[in-house]
């Protein structure tokens, strides 16, 4: 009797389940959009958050209670839609600027190392998964500079797992990021490999992307993917436990680390996927938000150490 009225209640929960695979791509490109996120809506409030592969691929299933999903993925434009109207391939559209808008005026084989990468770092930002922190790297030439490598300097707790890292540009205006940069797909995706120490100089030659430093300097961007299950081969997003958690969470386990300066550097942070704070969404400035990381130097300012190599 046990296992027959088990048996109907499984039943009764399966006829409850939308089941649906579907593909999330550019609408500019028809190429898929790797690693973007599909949230369940439920009275307005986002009740579950799901992760694509690397192809846009997710498996959704789907409530019945669950009328609504929003997408959404970096520099992309979010899209809303009813669960009874998903379309198996899902567009979004693009909100970059293209490259061929910036001209390279020379480049030779000396490299020039530019940003912060390489000056003495302190301790680490923490990230959740979709957390982006960028900073200005200035132009000291009077010319546009080809970019030859990205250098971040990335910490982790936990090292049995590969993570997964995006970066982007942005326009400099006025000294806050503007638009972005567009990029090939999944050019923009790299892997921090397990077993690696706490403390890592990650170098990425980007040479073949064309990005250049532009005259009036770009904002280099670093966004937090999650981890990668090793038998799955499924990403592992993590997230603060509440809105009024965010950073003694002992799970959150990634991030980069920064240096002081008494110069104004600017640094903006924000999450890519928030579910509580919708200004978080916006880039906030790091100057203003983590002073108080040493409260007995008043002009000390923070900046994730974030560089890159040009061709001088």
């Amino acid at each position: 009797m046990k296992k027959l009225i088990l048996l109907l209640f499984l039943l009764l929960n399966i006829s409850y389940i939308t089941a649906q695979e579907i593909q999330i791509l550019s609408k500019q490109t028809q190429k898929p959009i790797p690693f973007a996120t599909v949230t369940y809506i439920e009275n307005d409030s986002i009740v579950g958050i799901f992760p694509t592969d690397e192809e846009g691929k997710i498996k959704l299933d789907i409530p019945k209670n669950i009328k609504l999903i929003r997408v959404y993925a970096t520099n992309y434009h979010t899209e809303e839609i009813e669960t009874d109207k998903i379309p198996n391939k899902f567009f979004l559209d693009d909100d970059f600027i293209h490259l061929d808008e910036v001209v390279v005026t020379s480049q030779k084989k000396k490299i020039k190392n530019l940003g912060f990468a390489s000056k003495r770092t302190n301790s680490n930002f923490i990230f959740t998964s979709g957390q982006e922190a960028t900073t200005l790297i200035q132009n000291p030439y009077n010319k546009n500079k080809k970019i030859k490598s990205l250098l971040f300097v990335l910490s982790r707790r936990n090292q049995n797992l590969d993570v997964l890292f995006k970066f982007h540009f942005y326009k400099n205006k006025n000294n806050q990021p503007d638009e972005a940069y567009a990029i090939k797909e999944k050019s923009n995706i790299f892997t921090l490999k397990k077993g690696k120490r706490r403390k890592q100089k990650i170098e990425l030659n980007i040479q073949d992307l064309g990005i250049v430093l532009p005259k009036e300097g770009l904002f280099v961007g670093i966004e937090y993917i999650g981890k990668v299950d090793e038998k799955t081969k499924e990403i592992i997003p993590q997230f603060m436990r509440s809105k009024n958690d965010f950073y003694s969470n002992t799970e959150l386990e990634t991030g980069v680390f920064y240096i002081k300066t008494k110069k104004i550097i600017y640094t903006y942070r924000r999450y890519n996927i928030s579910n509580i704070h919708k200004k978080l969404k916006e880039w906030n400035e790091y100057d203003r938000g983590f002073r108080f990381f040493d409260e007995t130097e008043k002009d000390t300012y923070y900046t994730p150490a974030i560089g890159i190599e040009v061709f001088e």
